[in-house]
């Protein structure tokens, strides 16, 4: 499950090859462009837990689905979807129903 904001995980490489210097340049951009999504989708999530489809985020955004879905799951998505916490909740009381955290809504 992630929480706002989040960070895709980009390439590194620091050697003189043009070519993997391209193709890394073009990974870090395509990462980008899917972390500023991310963030603007949940920057504005109402709902407690949504749950992020990378077959949707992949029409969004343009990035094909299988390459969406590997950037995802460095964030912890897991094989269809990524789990996201609403920014200002918690970890702790996510999955819980209410009362369980021993508060009592109904008194």
């Amino acid at each position: 499950m992630v929480r706002y904001p989040v960070h895709v995980p980009r390439p590194n490489y620091s050697g003189r090859d043009k070519r993997k210097l391209r193709q890394i340049s073009h990974d870090n951009a395509v990462a980008t462009r899917l972390e500023n999504h991310l963030n603007r989708l949940l920057g504005s999530q109402i709902e407690p837990l949504q749950v992020y489809e990378y077959r949707r985020l992949a029409m969004d955004t343009g990035i094909p689905e299988d390459r969406v879905r590997q950037l995802c799951q460095g964030l912890g998505g897991d094989r269809d979807s990524l789990a996201a916490l609403r920014a200002d909740l918690e970890p702790t009381g996510a999955g819980s129903l209410p009362g369980e955290d021993g508060s009592r809504p109904w008194q």
